[in-house]
């Protein structure tokens, strides 16, 4: 930790007597125990994010982060928060944050990942035609993406069903 400058009076003595001088010492030191607020960070495409602020002890001349983040995002390089909207999907990546003075650096490695909503949902048979009675084989999705559900409207025909979890429509019809 970095310390304002405080005078020290050194004297030099023998038996014919002592010399003495005020000496200034200042201590300065590196920033230290940087970290962030939200870390592992998970951001939606297209929306704005609350800025991710850091926490560090001493004191700061500059930030940088390295390799670039996620385009949209940005790393104030006086405060060192993160801001901005993510424009594309990310997958979670770490991401070297340094924070430097005159002295030194400290780093934290923030980890940031971007959701990006899926695209390209199509089915292995569209259009589908199906034999009341016959069951049909699995009509599975295909689509790119992270996907945590699917849903279905108006309901499928009775007999046939769909999977939350995976979207395949499978059944009987009846």
């Amino acid at each position: 930790n970095g310390a304002s400058a405080a005078l020290f009076s050194v004297t030099a003595s023998n038996l014919a007597g002592s010399a003495t001088v005020l000496l200034s010492i200042e201590v300065h030191a590196p920033p230290s125990n940087l970290s962030y607020s939200e870390n592992p960070a998970v951001y939606l495409q297209d929306e704005a994010i609350t800025p991710n602020l850091p926490s560090f002890t001493g004191e700061v001349d500059a930030f940088a982060v390295a390799p670039p983040l996620p385009a949209g995002l940005a790393l104030d390089a006086l405060s060192g928060a993160t801001s901005g909207t993510p424009l594309s999907g990310a997958p979670a990546a770490s991401y070297t944050v340094t924070a430097s003075n005159l002295h030194g650096s400290t780093t934290a490695s923030l980890s940031i990942e971007v959701l990006a909503p899926p695209s390209g949902l199509s089915y292995s048979e569209n259009p589908a035609v199906y034999i009341v009675g016959a069951a049909i084989t699995p009509n599975i999705p295909s689509v790119t993406g992270q996907v945590d559900g699917y849903a279905v409207a108006p309901p499928l025909p009775a007999g046939l069903s769909l999977d939350p979890g995976s979207g395949v429509i499978s059944g009987t019809p009846s």
